[in-house]
């Protein structure tokens, strides 16, 4: 049997799992809207993104937008537990779609690849083993509890920290709006005169 012992949203509605629940449960949304990065007027686009000052005092120095959002998330879900995280034992798997996709056009090469970013980040909290990173669209995430919990049934870890995070880029935006799928205001997910989706960026473990 597998078990959570803790875990962390953060999200532009709140940096822990109990201030986005509240932040939900009185109807706050953190959408907006935003101009296109084209610059033409039928490119703008809603979506929940981490206003100026958030990005502020979240970015660390040395990291990546991402993998700030990533250590953040992961910083906060383990002040809830006890796990040796420098254990053999300890597995360490991040979920991501896009990563550090935002610098294509950077010299700093490496920065594109998830695993690269995945190894910066366990080595910041001493995780000794090696981790693992699931890339599969939309089902990444789940794709990836799934793949740390048979990891553990099997025997091969006791423990393992499962973190998810996607960030909003120019690539994103126009990805979407190039299937015509963004709505140029709020969605509305289960109306059925919905016409298109927000995007939005957090991390959660």
């Amino acid at each position: 049997m597998v078990y959570r012992l803790a875990d962390n949203v953060l999200s532009p509605l709140g940096a822990t799992t109990a201030e986005n629940y509240q932040s939900l449960k009185v109807g706050r949304s953190a959408l907006k809207h935003y101009a296109g990065y084209s610059g033409r007027k039928e490119d703008d686009y809603v979506a929940s993104r981490f206003d100026d000052e958030q990005r502020r005092m979240l970015t660390i120095e040395g990291l990546t937008w991402f993998e700030s959002l990533v250590y953040h998330s992961v910083k906060e879900a383990l002040k809830g537990c006890s796990i040796d995280v420098t254990s053999h034992r300890t597995l360490f798997v991040l979920s991501t779609t896009k990563a550090n996709i935002d610098h294509l056009s950077s010299e700093d090469y490496d920065k594109l690849f998830p695993a690269e970013s995945a190894k910066r980040i366990a080595s910041l909290f001493g995780i000794s083993t090696q981790p693992i990173v699931v890339c599969n669209a939309c089902i990444s995430g789940v794709a990836a509890i799934l793949t740390a919990q048979r990891l553990i049934e099997e025997g091969f870890y006791d423990t393992a920290i499962v973190v998810g995070c996607d960030v909003i880029s120019h690539f994103v935006v126009s990805g979407f709006q190039s299937l015509k799928a963004l709505l140029p205001e709020p969605c509305r997910p289960f109306d059925i005169e919905r016409m298109g989706l927000n995007l939005g960026e957090a991390a959660a473990t």
